[in-house]
């Protein structure tokens, strides 16, 4: 029973789900949190940890690869990761949407579950556990192997294997031989060696055919064939080689041209080309020298390139600034597939103000990364006096870091933001006060305007209701 103890959804004291803290939220604020929450400080305490945190003979084990781990599977969820229903509530999962960020002693007791859960059988043994917790031992657990990387959303190559024979009428002699997905979870990482172009290498690993072989065969051969998957989401293994450099613009996006299987409106079935874009989510840097030593480290990406800073920074690893592509390392590279969507569906950012960045440094005032979303933070976490003093300082913003345009002045105080516009700016005439406040306009009228007597003042929100207020 002990091999198969990841498969438990028992919880840790203190957890709480994402979805259970957040059960009205939209999904853009589900996303952003997913994105930008992390583990706290990369360590765990060993036996589990009281509330005091004090124990005789508790032991720290540093579990950075284990924290670049849930990060990537965070990304995942919020790129529309669903695992199947049999490992829904797998402790992988269960640990991936914890709402980390909030509560210290919650997310050590998270962390400490997980690790009891993949790793039973070594809790009594630190040193063997801290080389399990390497990220590349935890991608081979069957715990995550399984139920993130043998997920169909993962599968590169078709789980059909087709069959005809060379000569025949192939609709007579087409024999399709089924696989599972977990089963080849190797096939469907790429490994790529930065010589060829990315798009063309994970073309070339993306499909099983032998053009060559097929033709040079007698009639009557039997040939095999399996075909791209074209997949939700693809895993790239960069191992940088001397004297073929390549850089973030390398790996931010590429294109899949593979061949597919696709229903040829007559119930059957036809050979065509793919043509979908990849766009980076996710990059883990690896050192394979010394990777107990020198642990893992991990950047996660919007659709358009630029880094996401981590929530409260402080409470992790340090980003060393490391550089994708650096010879001494090896990057495991995360992509989505991008769907295209309706430009009325999409949060207008101004080009400015999102533009490719392989690394941003932290600000110590950094609250949330996308200017245009709202804010949710509603049980923040106690802060240090530093941090409160410097969240009670009123600052004044440039309007293009708030993403308005400059004839808009700003004031920010802690995580809430009030913008001040012109009426010109709204489109109202020019004896009209206005202020924004978030996401919600407020507009005053002046009593005339509402035709009001002029002992009374009328306000107006962004849904257009307006309320008089009696002066005197």
């Amino acid at each position: 029973m002990a091999l198969e103890a990841w498969r438990s959804h028992e919880k840790s004291e203190g957890y709480v789900s994402v979805l259970m803290e957040m059960p009205y939220a939209t999904p853009e604020r589900t996303i952003t949190h997913l994105k930008e929450r992390r583990p706290w400080y990369g360590k765990i305490q060993l036996p589990i940890r009281s509330d005091t945190g004090r124990d005789e003979g508790v032991k720290h084990l540093e579990c950075h690869d284990l924290d670049c781990l849930l990060a990537v599977i965070r990304m995942l969820i919020a790129g529309r990761f669903i695992p199947e229903n049999k490992y829904r509530r797998s402790a992988i999962m269960t640990c991936a949407f914890h709402r980390f960020g909030q509560d210290e002693p919650a997310d050590y007791k998270a962390r400490e579950m997980l690790i009891s859960k993949l790793f039973p059988d070594y809790l009594d043994n630190l040193d063997i556990l801290q080389a399990k917790l390497t990220f590349g031992n935890l991608m081979k657990h069957p715990g995550i192997d399984k139920v993130i990387f043998g997920d169909p959303s993962f599968g590169l190559k078709n789980n059909l294997l087709l069959s005809f024979n060379k000569g025949l009428e192939q609709s007579a002699s087409y024999r399709f031989h089924p696989s599972s997905f977990e089963d080849m979870t190797n096939e469907s990482e790429v490994k790529w060696d930065g010589i060829e172009t990315l798009g063309k290498t994970v073309a070339d690993q993306s499909a099983d055919i032998d053009r060559v072989a097929e033709n040079e065969a007698a009639d009557g051969t039997k040939i095999f064939r399996r075909y791209c998957n074209v997949p939700q989401f693809i895993r790239v293994l960069f191992t940088p080689t001397e004297g073929h450099p390549r850089c973030f613009d390398d790996v931010r996006e590429f294109q899949l041209v593979a061949p597919v299987l696709q229903p040829d409106g007559a119930g059957m079935l036809e050979e065509a080309m793919s043509d979908w874009s990849y766009r980076l989510a996710a990059v883990v840097r690896i050192n394979p020298e010394d990777p107990v030593g020198d642990q893992t480290e991990v950047r996660v990406y919007n659709a358009y390139g630029r880094m996401i800073r981590p929530h409260r920074a402080g409470i992790i690893k340090a980003d060393s600034k490391w550089k994708l592509g650096d010879p001494k390392f090896s990057f495991m590279l995360f992509y989505s597939r991008w769907d295209p969507v309706p430009p009325e569906m999409l949060y207008h950012v101004p080009a400015h103000l999102d533009p490719p960045a392989e690394y941003r440094s932290p600000s110590p005032d950094y609250i949330f990364d996308n200017p245009m979303l709202p804010v949710w933070d509603p049980k923040s976490p106690s802060r240090d006096e530093e941090d409160e003093a410097r969240s009670d300082t009123r600052t004044s913003d440039s309007p293009l870091d708030l993403g308005l345009p400059s004839n808009v002045n700003a004031t920010r105080r802690n995580s809430r933001a009030r913008v001040e516009d012109s009426p010109s700016d709204l489109g109202l005439p020019s004896n009209v006060n206005t202020t924004r406040h978030n996401n919600r306009t407020t507009v005053e009228d002046s009593s005339s305007d509402l035709g009001l007597p002029s002992n009374v003042s009328g306000k107006r929100d962004s849904q257009g209701y307006r309320e008089p207020t009696r002066r005197g």
